[in-house]
């Protein structure tokens, strides 16, 4: 089966170019060790990766690309192998835009055979909102 990923976004509103703190959950539900080799965050329009701020399981610095649309994607390339039945969890963080608006990021990754990572689709909703 797939690693899973979910991902949550704090605070859940924020003014322009305000701080967002993302928490990114890796789930194994194997019974055996499953070993990440990348992982992907496509971040919104206008958002932008805060360098320094990955903590957790995954504390190395991620390669900017993009992923479309003027979307920033952030990569982090770095083995991962989580246990039979874990999980694992990181965070980094990034600042809004400066579009008003709800704003979702895209999860993606690629894990070693015979395993794979489910991408989690729209996931760590965050409204940009006028004021402090």
């Amino acid at each position: 089966k797939p690693l899973r990923v979910t991902a949550s976004a704090a605070p859940l509103a924020v003014p322009r170019r305000g701080r967002v703190t993302y928490t990114v959950r890796l789930r194994n539900v194997n019974a055996d060790v499953l070993t990440l080799t990348r992982l992907r965050a496509c971040l919104p329009a206008g958002f932008t990766f805060i360098r320094g701020s990955t903590r957790g399981a995954i504390r190395v610095a991620p390669a900017r690309t993009t992923c479309g649309r003027g979307r920033i994607a952030v990569t982090w390339r770095r083995t991962l192998a989580i246990g039979g039945g874990r999980s694992a969890t990181f965070t980094f963080r990034a600042r809004a835009g400066r579009r008003l608006g709800t704003f979702t990021t895209a999860f993606s990754g690629v894990a070693v055979a015979p395993y794979g990572v489910r991408p989690s689709g729209p996931a760590a909703p965050v409204r940009v909102r006028r004021g402090r």
